[in-house]
C-alpha cells in the first residue's frame, strides 16, 4: 500500500487542469466574499488557498449555493464527522481523487482518526480493523459507488443507530462527495503547490 501523500494512481498528478484557477484579476466583490465561506474574512483579500474554490468560482452564483449546502454537511452535521470522514476517505479512494484524499486525510487526522483507519479507508468493509457499524458505513459507500442504492441488510443495520433524519444526511454525504469527486476528476484538479 502507498502512503496516503503519493498519488492514488501511483504517479503525481501532473496534467494541466481544464478549469485553470480563477486568476486574482477577475476576483469580484461575490468572489471574493465566497472565498470567506470556509477561509475566513482574511480570504477575502489574501484569496483563497485552494484550488477547489478558485476553480469553482468561475460560475459563483451556483457555487456560493453549493457552499451554504456543503456547509451544512461540514459545520453542523446530524452524523459524527468520523462517519462522514469514513465516507468521503472511501470514496476518494474508489473514485482516485487525490485532491479530495489529500484534503480529507487532513481533516480525518484533525478529528482523532489514526492512520491505520485512513490506511484501512482504502481496503474498504473487509479491513479488520472496523468496528460492526464502521463496516455498514463502508459497505453503503461501496454499494452506492457500484449499483446507486443500499441494500436491505445493510440499510437495516445503519437505522437502528440513526434516525431518518441522519440517514438522509448519509445519503446526502455518500452523494455529494461522489459527486465532487466526478467534478474534480473532471476538472482535474491540481494539487496546491507545495
Amino acid at each position: 500500500m502507498s502512503h496516503p501523500n503519493d498519488s492514488l494512481n501511483g504517479a503525481p498528478v501532473r496534467s494541466a487542469p481544464r478549469i485553470p484557477p480563477l486568476p486574482e484579476d477577475r476576483w469580484t466583490p461575490e468572489v471574493r466574499e465566497i472565498f470567506t465561506i470556509f477561509e475566513g474574512e482574511e480570504a477575502r483579500e489574501r484569496g483563497s488557498q485552494f484550488n477547489i474554490m478558485k476553480t469553482l468560482v468561475h460560475h459563483p452564483s451556483l457555487v456560493s449555493r453549493f457552499l451554504t449546502y456543503e456547509h451544512q454537511l461540514l459545520r453542523h452535521p446530524l452524523i459524527p464527522e468520523r462517519v462522514r470522514e469514513i465516507i468521503v476517505l472511501r470514496q476518494a479512494w474508489l473514485y482516485r481523487q487525490e485532491y479530495e484524499w489529500r484534503q480529507h486525510v487532513t481533516i480525518a487526522r484533525s478529528i482523532g482518526m489514526s492512520e491505520a483507519e485512513i490506511a484501512a479507508a482504502r481496503q474498504g468493509p473487509d479491513a479488520p480493523l472496523w468496528q460492526p457499524f464502521d463496516r455498514l458505513v463502508l459497505r453503503a459507500t461501496d454499494q452506492m459507488f457500484a449499483g446507486q442504492t443500499i441494500d436491505d441488510t445493510t440499510w437495516n443495520g445503519l437505522a437502528e443507530v440513526f434516525d431518518h433524519a441522519q440517514m438522509l444526511e448519509l445519503l446526502f454525504t455518500i452523494g455529494t462527495f461522489a459527486m465532487m469527486s466526478w467534478i474534480f476528476n473532471s476538472t482535474k484538479l491540481q494539487l496546491e503547490e507545495a
